[in-house]
């Protein structure tokens, strides 16, 4: 069924999962000479993932299995390793490259079926795209830098302060009308309800199906704000608003074309079934740390797309904070600043920007090791802040994005291969950020003395190590904003 390529060894069929579920299954257990059948066993034993030790299959510490994502981070580390890696990405370049030109400019050196594999595996693991019949690298922060460090270990000995309530469906909205419960229009997920997503889950309020618990967090001031179960609000709230009429449905199909007014006149017995119908709640309190809120939400969305952290904290913040990201993130200096390289999708932009600003207003040396503690002290110290603070943090923080891509245009915030500018870092960006915050042009010595000092920064082996592994690391930080100022700063 699969096969393997002569030269590189790889599994002809991207299965990310697949190494790691075979990895998972055999390592610190006993040689199954029928295992060698399995490609990805192979796979894993040839690149010494994995290796045989007196009849043991044991690991060789490639593999980092804390959670899945630091699996993938190894994993997508050792591909880009790979001599014929480097030569593919190269090759594609910033114009990118169709197979059929890779294949000739690359013929004397990576065999055919090497590249159609690695092209595949670099394609399973969002680092390229085909794109009218031509391979682009995928120009976003780059994946082993974004922050996925590990909420564990979390304490859970003692009770979180989680509550159950209910409200039908009619004291629901009149409580967000009230201010009560707060919907963040700023927060919307990957996937937005089309009107059959709307108009399915209205019919299950009519026929009376159970419907998943909503979650929320309630805020210091009594109010509580949705972080889940926003779709599902909206489709009521719109659908009770007259903002859209039924349809695509199958099991009530009488009512397609209906909006809610039409159902009050037609049959008014239906519309009241929606209104009474019984929503159930889960309440997380003042109290609850913000790492177990992650924590739950990682555990109730399993089935779907997982929230994003930046995505729970700006529900969560909702205030100056949330509005100052979006302005900073809509801002066109900011997508100048970034030439495309961090897509808001998911909130990742925002992130960035967010943790550009954490080192600014919080000093480096209060930085204890969680990235997370550290981003959520500074969304309450932006909500705290008056108009006029956020007014002038604003300008500012517009000002250095300018400032930087006046002095690093398009390589801005990037670590540049051979051929290619790099992908934007997010560790580059922190740093080169705070060194150019508070200044201007004159601070700095022309032009190309700069970019020289950034160059020999990116290549300084100390700063590179400081965020190879983890960009969040208490004594990885500290070093390389230590060298960044070093090699940047020229007003002392």
């Amino acid at each position: 069924m699969y096969s393997m390529t002569p030269h590189a060894k790889i599994p002809y069929i991207p299965d990310l999962s697949r190494v790691f579920s075979i990895y998972c299954q055999v390592v610190n257990s006993d040689y199954d000479s029928e295992m060698e059948n399995d490609i990805y066993y192979r796979f894993l034993i040839d690149h010494k993932f994995l290796q045989v030790s007196n009849s043991i299959v044991e690991p060789c510490g490639y593999f980092n299995l804390t959670d899945e994502s630091t699996r993938e981070r190894s994993f997508l580390s050792y591909m880009d390793s790979l001599d014929d890696t480097k030569l593919i990405t190269e090759c594609i370049g910033d114009s990118g490259k169709s197979l059929r030109e890779l294949i000739s400019s690359l013929k004397n050196r990576i065999a055919t079926n090497d590249i159609r594999v690695i092209l595949a595996w670099l394609e399973h693991l969002d680092q390229v795209r085909c794109k009218n019949d031509k391979y682009v690298l995928i120009d976003d922060i780059a994946d082993d830098l974004e922050n996925r460090e590990s909420i564990y270990p979390l304490n859970y000995k003692e009770t979180l302060d989680i509550s159950e309530d209910k409200f039908s469906v009619f004291e629901y909205l009149r409580k967000i009308k009230s201010g009560k419960i707060q919907m963040n229009p700023d927060f919307q997920r990957n996937i937005v309800w089309k009107p059959k997503q709307k108009s399915r889950f209205i019919e299950s309020a009519i026929l009376q199906i159970p419907i998943p618990p909503f979650y929320m967090k309630k805020r210091s001031d009594g109010s509580m704000v949705i972080i889940d179960g926003l779709q599902r609000t909206t489709a009521l709230s719109e659908y009770l608003n007259n903002k859209f009429a039924l349809c695509d449905l199958e099991a009530l199909s009488e009512l397609n074309e209906k909006t809610f007014h039409d159902l009050e006149k037609w049959d008014s017995t239906i519309s009241t079934k929606i209104e009474d119908k019984q929503l159930m709640f889960y309440v997380l309190g003042v109290s609850v740390p913000m790492a177990a809120v992650y924590d739950i939400f990682n555990r109730i969305n399993t089935g779907g797309t997982k929230l994003e952290r930046q995505e729970v904290r700006n529900c969560v913040f909702i205030g100056n904070a949330t509005a100052f990201l979006k302005r900073v993130v809509n801002s066109d200096i900011f997508k100048s600043a970034v030439d495309g390289g961090i897509s808001d999708n998911r909130m990742k932009a925002r992130e960035a920007i967010l943790r550009c600003i954490a080192f600014v207003i919080q000093p480096v040396s209060s930085y204890q090791g969680s990235i997370d503690e550290f981003l959520e002290r500074a969304m309450k110290k932006l909500n705290a802040m008056s108009s006029i603070e956020i007014a002038d943090l604003e300008s500012q923080t517009l000002q250095t994005f300018r400032l930087t891509y006046d002095f690093f245009g398009k390589t801005n915030f990037r670590i540049p291969s051979k051929n290619t500018r790099g992908r934007i870092n997010v560790a580059v960006m922190e740093v080169v950020f705070n060194c150019f915050w508070g200044k201007a042009c004159s601070n700095f010595p022309q032009k190309s003395i700069v970019v020289r000092s950034l160059g020999n920064l990116l290549k300084d082996n100390d700063f590179l190590e400081s965020f190879r592994i983890s960009t969040s690391s208490k004594s990885g930080v500290k070093k390389r904003f230590e060298l960044a100022h070093q090699y940047l700063d020229y007003d002392k």
